[in-house]
């Protein structure tokens, strides 16, 4: 179990909302909302981490801004049954936020998609092999011994094991009778 057990992102409550009343009508071709209070797509802000956010006003007192991605992605499959999945960009384009462009992903399984990790992987590998110590490994991109470790043995970032996607091999659902929701790897 985990904390959100039973909750819902706020986020997601606001994007639902916002399209019942109306005042939302999502685009999911090009990835847009169209907001019927300004007569206009909304215009996205990037964040400090590369995602497209889009402004809100609930009720004339609460603002605040939701991702462009998560909000497309709950507008057209509804709320998570599992709070703490994530929508993933397939093409790792943060940009481009059309729906066959999005998934629901566990966080591990976003994390795994992370290219620069990835190369910085492929670099401390290729470091190693060129005589590197584990302990300056460690150093220089502060990890631990153990992470190096791993990493030099194919245990973190393995391209191979993840090949081309984000959804591993074998789901299974947890209380599937309840509609469930995916709980990862079933190995």
């Amino acid at each position: 179990m985990n904390n959100y057990t039973g909750l819902i992102r706020r986020n997601d409550y606001i994007a639902v909302v916002k399209q019942l009343r109306g005042e939302w009508i999502p685009n999911f071709a090009e990835g847009k909302i169209y907001s019927t209070a300004i007569d206009d797509y909304l215009t996205p802000v990037v964040n400090s981490d590369g995602y497209q956010t889009i402004g809100y006003r609930l009720d004339g007192s609460h603002a605040g801004s939701v991702r462009l991605n998560r909000a497309i992605w709950v507008m057209r499959h509804g709320i998570p049954c599992d709070p703490t999945l994530e929508v993933d960009h397939i093409n790792r384009n943060r940009q481009d936020n059309r729906l066959c462009n999005l998934r629901l992903v566990t966080p591990s399984e976003n994390k795994r998609n992370n290219p620069e990790k990835f190369a910085r992987a492929e670099a401390i590998r290729a470091e190693y092999a060129a005589g590197a110590t584990t302990k300056e490994l460690a150093e220089k991109y502060a990890y631990s011994r153990r992470m190096i470790l791993n990493i030099i043995a194919n245990e973190r970032y393995d391209r191979s094991r993840y090949p081309g996607t984000a959804a591993p091999s074998r789901l299974h659902l947890k209380h599937p009778a309840k509609g469930g929701f995916l709980t990862g790897w079933n190995e």
